[in-house]
């Protein structure tokens, strides 16, 4: 087992291991055993993880509530649903600690949950999937979907735990571990090219990964950026989008038909095309970007005729929140291991993405 300090206003760890559920989450709660726990789930994980979660339950009498699969959980509706359960349970109003066991969905809802419901709640995040456990469970970003696009609506609300268990990857379908590989290739874009050279000496195998190493060795990524810039007010955090920028307009052209994973390593091999057009990468550290994507068999383009079209991505990318005066915030590649925050005109990147643009 390996311990990671996040130091944040609120300084919490991160546990790595195989064997931490749920017994570490039990620990955790000690810190607030005056408050009601309430464990929020969905029905994917209760079915495979049901006697695990029931121990836990049984261990700190905790409340069971659960959302529903998919991205789709991220709704008002669903929002305003689970809100009003945890209200109820709450008569005694001795207030509650979230228990968040799921996937990224899960964990970004219930810490939208945590984060406003009485101003603030204590949550433990217990991340399920590969792309949660290496991404979306630590740095406190919580948020929720409009119609109009993705996490639109959120707030920063640290977690006070962050129990990591690769156990559960075991039963993770093989898309959910490439959608996890892609979060792990952006991390040896931005900062590691000792991370970045694993995962392309072990292309597409995944028998052959250390799970503990490779998990750590992301967590520990994000948790150094998150640590030095919380809130993203002094640009660092900023390179943990790198491949979001046109992943967010992708996810939300196609209705969220296109995977998180997926539309980030689409939007990698885009913003890595980008970046050589602009002359701050060459073609050998393009190539490496794309060929490590390709040989962990995840996408490198998408017919946006079946989007709508080009213009119509761009409208998405012009609602992102990286957006402004015609220009949007990307992420671009130097070398692997170094990045750039770089303003980039929208119709430059529309042109870049077009069908008719050569696809080298």
């Amino acid at each position: 087992m390996k311990t990671i300090e996040v130091r944040t206003s609120s300084p919490y760890r991160i546990v790595v291991g195989s064997g931490t559920f749920p017994s570490k989450v039990v620990e955790a709660y000690k810190r607030f055993s005056g408050r009601l726990p309430v464990i929020v789930t969905n029905p994917t994980v209760l079915r495979l993880w049901g006697k695990e979660i029931n121990r836990l339950v049984d261990r700190i009498s905790a409340r069971l509530l659960t959302v529903p699969d998919s991205e789709r959980a991220k709704d008002v509706k669903v929002f305003t649903r689970l809100v009003e359960e945890v209200s109820s349970l709450d008569s005694a109003r001795r207030s509650v600690v979230i228990i968040a066991i799921g996937g990224g969905v899960v964990g970004d809802l219930a810490g939208f949950l945590a984060g406003t419901y009485r101003r603030g709640v204590p949550i433990i995040q217990v991340p399920t999937s590969l792309l949660a456990q290496i991404d979306s469970s630590i740095g406190g970003k919580t948020a929720i979907n409009l119609t109009s696009g993705k996490n639109l609506v959120g707030v920063y609300h640290q977690p006070c735990e962050v129990v990591i268990d690769t156990r559960f990857l075991r039963t993770l379908p093989e898309e959910q571990v490439k959608e996890g590989i892609a979060e792990g290739i952006k991390y040896g874009v931005i900062r590691s090219p000792r991370l970045f050279s694993y995962l392309e000496e072990r292309a597409g195998d995944y028998k052959d990964l250390d799970w503990e190493y490779f998990v750590y060795s992301c967590a520990k990524i994000k948790a150094d950026v998150v640590s030095r810039d919380e809130r993203e007010t002094r640009g660092l955090r900023f390179i943990l989008n790198f491949g979001h920028t046109f992943a967010h307009a992708l996810e939300s052209a196609s209705g969220h038909r296109i995977s998180h994973g997926r539309a980030v390593a689409i939007g990698m091999v885009y913003a890595g095309r980008l970046s050589r057009e602009l002359g701050l990468c060459g073609e050998t550290t393009f190539r490496r970007l794309r060929d490590v994507i390709r040989a962990w068999r995840l996408p490198t383009e998408v017919d946006l005729s079946r989007l709508g079209g080009v213009r119509r991505v761009g409208r998405f990318l012009q609602k992102d929140k990286k957006f402004s005066e015609g220009e949007a915030r990307f992420v671009l590649v130097r070398r692997i291991g170094s990045v750039v925050v770089s303003e980039v005109d929208v119709d430059l990147v529309l042109k870049l993405i077009s069908p008719n643009q050569n696809r080298r």
